[in-house]
């Protein structure tokens, strides 16, 4: 009888990892996982996003968000913006000010108040009735005392505007000129002389095609305290884009995108921002101040 070779241990090891890989990506493994896939995707829309079931999330950020139906929902659909919500570390320090313009029910609100610490202080604006009542659970539940939650919107102008919630997403709520949920509205000029703001770091912007009118409103407080901005890139947002540059602001978008921590990088045209991903503005005469923060 011929000897038997012993097979080497890394062919042996190999062998069913290649098998394993050859039917992972097989077409109807593939077939069946995107089929089970798009269907709990249903069902979720169906009980859970039509529902008025609460629940706890608990983040990976060290707080905790309480959720409702579509609310809920959107949360595990979209993602959670982990890569600008690892920028904000970068440009947000102890004692710091911010001013989240669309805070939803609280995600950037409740990051950024762990990182300005009990001598900072940040300004939550949200406008949508259901969004806000679950902003106020959140930082009862995370026992948050340094946001200042405020159920106004920012425009350019005071007055009223009335709010349409998203077909589907909850925070693609609009504000139109009539309805019949009315909400006020003021410039962030007004507010910030209103409290007698004496400092501003980062200005948060996420308002479904309100942006030129939220920076139209803060004129005097961009130019007065020059703070860091984020602002997500909607259909209306180039002129934004133009203005802060002419306010000698340099642009920079995430290499990988909004929900996925990597490298600010500047951005060299406006059209290689992907829609609904952010931009962040930094003043040229500040941008030494964060480089280093930025460059990790």
């Amino acid at each position: 009888m011929g000897r038997r070779c012993k097979p080497r241990k890394g062919l042996s090891r190999a062998v069913p990892i290649a098998r394993g890989f050859r039917r992972l990506t097989s077409p109807r493994y593939l077939f069946f996982y995107f089929a089970v896939k798009s269907r709990f995707k249903w069902l979720f829309r169906k009980f859970v996003g039509k529902s008025g079931v609460s629940f706890i999330y608990n983040t990976p950020y060290g707080f905790s968000l309480k959720l409702r139906g579509r609310y809920g929902l959107e949360y595990f659909l979209t993602g959670q913006e982990s890569g600008s919500l690892t920028l904000l570390e970068r440009i947000l320090q102890r004692g710091d000010v911010m001013i989240d313009v669309g805070a939803y029910v609280g995600l950037f609100s409740l990051k950024a108040s762990q990182l300005v610490g009990r001598k900072g202080m940040v300004f939550a604006f949200e406008p949508n009735p259901k969004a806000y009542a679950l902003l106020l659970d959140n930082l009862r539940l995370n026992h948050v005392g340094n946001v200042s939650p405020i159920p106004l919107a920012l425009g350019d102008k005071e007055g009223v505007l009335f709010v349409k919630e998203g077909d589907f997403f909850p925070s693609e709520t609009h504000l139109i000129e009539t309805g019949n949920l009315g909400v006020g509205v003021m410039p962030l000029d007004g507010f910030v002389e209103r409290v007698n703001l004496r400092r501003l770091d980062l200005l948060k912007v996420d308002v479904e095609g309100m942006e030129e009118k939220v920076i139209l409103g803060a004129l005097k407080t961009i130019n007065r305290f020059q703070p860091a901005l984020m602002v997500e890139k909607g259909e209306t947002t180039y002129t934004v884009y133009k203005f802060l540059l002419d306010l000698d602001y340099l642009a920079f978008k995430l290499e990988r995108g909004k929900n996925s921590p990597s490298l600010p990088i500047e951005v060299g045209d406006y059209d290689e921002v992907p829609l609904y991903d952010n931009l962040i503005f930094l003043h040229r005469s500040k941008f030494h101040l964060y480089n280093i923060r930025l460059l990790w």
